[in-house]
């Protein structure tokens, strides 16, 4: 008895003669590739003429001298459909081996289910690539007509280690196990898969956390990248820069707080060489103009690696990030998550970023109250950290207020003691989790 085996004849022939795409990565995308609603606020044909930005990694991952493609962005900055039309590319026109990370496995089914299989049917030629058998095409193991997709959590050091890839792509990796000495870290393990393949790629994304985090570190090992735009007025070219952003003092309440509305209506980009308001009006302008340039001088060869903040998505205003920076600076949790998801910088005490500890600075001298309004405590907080200490201190009343009274960075425990008497501090709060340098408790 013959073994039943289903061929596509025709189809095999057509793939066999088609003449190659002379179309890169963001090319094809532009011409094949439909967003759903059920994955983005813009459905519809995908276009890269209002983030004009990613245009250039994409084209990366069909230049053969690259083999590392490193996004460290800023949350909310397209970067993982950037990854995914790599990926979608790849299925359609030159089939490989593929493995898409994510931090669990949870969240790799419920990536599969909600945005990589629908995004795989909008667009009809990976479609067409899918496999007659349905049971062929499961959430974390899609057989396509030439090539197999395993999605895998990094938290399963079994699925990390099963199989070799060619393509790789790791979403999110500063939230991946990393090493202990019993076992390498979760990337360490991936990158095991592809080392046989010549023609290997890995596309590496995620927010940073700290600079010890993973995606900063690949980040540095890189070309890194920035997006420098020119400005309108005179032509300077710069990367947008969070010191740049200015809004009125009229914006501040007789109370030291700041009056959103007011800042979400007057906020603008400063040119940092003629001075010049640039506007959100002014972005689509600069993005289209704008080019990435490398800023290492030795870095690994094959290795691109870009930086992005919030400052350059055409759909987040400059006010945006200014409200979002006012709401975020009076605690040590939220600046880290502004830092992070939308400076994509690293942080550490206020930030490893100069410009943010500027800003930091002169809002800090602003926003200084002096001595402790009457019906109000004051109370101190203080975060401890590897080289020094964050501290705010602020002062409340029995109605649920509280008003900011200073905060900073500081050396040690004895200049805290030095600011909570100064302060007339009713009570301090220590976070001390984080081992501080030497003789501390």
């Amino acid at each position: 008895m013959k073994p039943s085996v289903e061929v596509d004849v025709e189809g095999a022939l057509q793939r066999l003669f088609q003449p190659r795409t002379h179309l890169n990565v963001w090319q094809w995308a532009e011409r094949h590739v439909v967003l759903s609603p059920r994955v983005t606020p813009h459905p519809g044909p995908y276009r890269t003429d209002w983030c004009p930005y990613v245009r250039e990694p994409q084209e990366a991952f069909t230049d053969p001298s690259v083999r590392d493609i490193v996004l460290c962005w800023a949350a909310r900055s397209s970067k993982t459909e950037t990854a995914l039309n790599m990926i979608r590319y790849s299925i359609a026109h030159d089939p490989q081996p593929t493995m898409i990370v994510m931090p669990s496995e949870k969240l790799a089914r419920s990536f599969s289910e909600t945005r990589f299989q629908p995004s795989i049917d909008d667009c009809p030629l990976t479609a067409g690539e899918k496999p007659p058998n349905p049971d062929q095409f499961k959430l974390l193991e899609m057989h396509f007509k030439r090539c197999t997709v395993w999605l895998t959590g990094a938290n399963s050091p079994a699925n990390l280690k099963g199989r070799g890839v060619t393509i790789l792509m790791c979403d999110e990796i500063d939230t991946w196990p990393q090493g202990s000495e019993k076992e390498t870290g979760a990337l360490q393990q991936v990158l095991e898969r592809t080392k046989d393949r010549w023609n290997r790629k890995h596309i590496l994304t995620s927010t940073p956390t700290v600079e010890t985090g993973q995606i900063w570190r690949e980040f540095l090992l890189g070309d890194q990248r920035y997006y420098f735009v020119p400005c309108p007025h005179c032509g300077f070219e710069q990367t947008l820069k969070m010191k740049q952003l200015r809004w009125p003092e009229e914006a501040k309440r007789t109370d030291g707080h700041w009056d959103l509305t007011e800042v979400k209506i007057h906020t603008w980009y400063e040119c940092e060489s003629c001075s010049g308001r640039i506007t959100d009006q002014n972005k689509p302008g600069l993005l289209t103009k704008g080019r990435w340039k490398s800023t290492a001088t030795h870095a690994e060869p094959g290795r691109r690696s870009y930086h992005l903040s919030s400052l350059y998505p055409s759909w987040i205003s400059f006010a945006e990030v200014a409200c979002m920076f006012l709401q975020a600076k009076n605690g040590p949790e939220d600046l880290q998550r502004f830092a992070n998801s939308w400076l994509a910088e690293p942080f550490l005490a206020y930030g490893n970023s100069q410009e943010l500890q500027q800003q930091l600075e002169k809002l800090k001298v602003d926003n200084a109250v002096e001595g402790v309004p009457g019906g109000y405590k004051a109370i101190m907080t203080v975060d401890v950290q590897a080289t020094c200490l964050f501290f705010v201190v602020r002062a409340h009343n029995p109605a649920k207020e509280s008003i900011l009274l200073e905060y900073g960075t500081l050396p040690g425990f004895d200049e805290a003691a030095i600011v909570a008497r100064k302060r007339g501090v009713l009570v301090v709060f220590v976070d001390s989790a984080y081992p501080f340098g030497e003789g501390h408790a």
